[in-house]
């Protein structure tokens, strides 16, 4: 038989719920002054809740347990299952339960390489997001090898120079030297986008030992862009020289 409780303030009997488990939460006391149980939930939070919801299963749960389990249980009718779908680097696993200020869908993806990052549905579908950025950087960077081997190629083609090298030889030489200009040893780099460019980020020039002959293996070596202009066409022998002069001048 459920023991009952008279409140006085109402003038009413109301069924004693004390003891009892209600969803996540159990209710530990009962307040004459306001009319409610305060019940504790599972994940430590305690609230006062009136006895009608509790009976009708309204408030089985506190409320930042309800928000979670509504992030993480429900789905939109409308909503798109991606889970196994690729979106560039992109691999998704499944649907992220982690909480955003965006109201936008968002789900784990992992990366070719391995790394794995929350992205939201939109950045993947638009291709605003390809990517980690650890790929993102060396895709950057091929593309503005790329970009500088086919302009040099073109320029040599264009001023009836041989051009005798690939792709491939143009990277390895600019590894070789560990990024740095072989006459300086001053570090070089390609710019990898046009901001970086215009901030004169490219400082790799290729440079032909004999300006004479054609752009071969045994011809070329990278230099920074602001020896290459001060070497010109002149033999590499008389241009050392001649910077040997000016430094034994100048150091007087």
């Amino acid at each position: 038989m459920e023991e009952k409780l008279y409140n006085p303030t109402t003038k009413r009997y109301i069924t004693d719920l004390t003891g009892q488990r209600f969803g996540t939460r159990v209710v530990t006391e009962y307040s004459f002054e306001i009319g409610k149980f305060l019940c504790k939930c599972d994940c430590g939070k305690e609230d006062w809740v009136l006895p009608s919801p509790l009976k009708a299963g309204r408030g089985n749960t506190c409320f930042s347990c309800a928000r979670k389990a509504t992030k993480e249980d429900y789905i939109h009718p409308n909503l798109k299952d991606i889970t196994g779908q690729t979106f560039g680097l992109w691999t998704v696993l499944h649907r992220s339960t982690d909480t955003f200020a965006s109201k936008q869908v968002h789900w784990l993806c992992q990366c070719a390489c391995g790394a794995q990052h929350v992205r939201s549905g939109a950045s993947l579908k638009d291709g605003s997001s390809a990517g980690c950025r650890k790929c993102k950087a060396e895709r950057m960077k091929r593309s503005a090898y790329r970009t500088h081997y086919y302009t040099m190629r073109r320029a040599a083609e264009l001023r009836g120079i041989e051009w005798q090298i690939d792709m491939e030889y143009f990277v390895a030489l600019l590894e070789k030297q560990q990024y740095k200009c072989n006459l300086t040893g001053l570090p070089i780099a390609f710019a990898w986008s046009s901001r970086s460019h215009q901030h004169g980020g490219a400082t790799a020039s290729l440079d032909r030992i004999d300006s004479s002959l054609s752009y071969s293996k045994s011809n070329l070596q990278w230099l920074h862009k602001d020896v290459n202009k001060m070497k010109m066409d002149l033999p590499q022998k008389r241009f050392i020289e001649l910077a040997k002069l000016i430094t034994n001048n100048t150091s007087k």
